[in-house]
């Protein structure tokens, strides 16, 4: 898979995998506020970080067929 500039050994490739992180997700936004210059920055204020946070993780929960919020890994597998 070279698209993303990866170069795997022949006979594998690359899938996604999904992780239920529901119960995890104000720890989260609690790890970015500690990034509290960085917030105003990047989302203009402290609900536009926990809308997009929230926002982003259950878009990704959807595609993986998670109910709530997902993170989205990758596993390399032998074809």
């Amino acid at each position: 898979w070279a698209a993303g500039g990866l170069d795997l050994p022949a006979g594998f490739e690359l899938q996604p995998r999904y992780s239920d992180i529901s119960e995890m997700l104000d720890r989260k936004a609690a790890g970015i506020r500690l990034y509290g210059s960085q917030v105003r920055r990047l989302f203009e204020s402290e609900q536009g970080m926990q809308d997009d946070l929230a926002g982003f993780h259950s878009r990704v929960a959807l595609f993986g067929g998670v109910d709530g919020y997902a993170e989205r890994y990758w596993t390399a597998i032998r074809t």
